[in-house]
């Protein structure tokens, strides 16, 4: 778990797995945008999320829900 990257609206899990033949660490997160937000998408906990796969070169498989 990527507990400095976690907060009430985003969960992001960091695992080992075998892509192209080749071991990689992959990120996962599932994100809720708020509908009611007064923020825009994507929240900053997002941006947070893709800047650290963007610079540690991870894959990043995102799931988001809003109601």
């Amino acid at each position: 778990m990527l507990g400095h990257l976690t907060s009430r609206d985003v969960t992001a899990i960091q695992i080992d797995m075998v892509l192209d033949g080749k071991e990689r660490e992959v990120v996962f997160g599932s994100v809720y945008l708020p509908y009611d937000s007064t923020d825009l998408p994507p929240s900053k906990e997002m941006v947070s999320l893709i800047n650290y796969c963007s610079h540690n070169n991870y894959p990043l498989i995102i799931g988001c829900d809003t109601i």
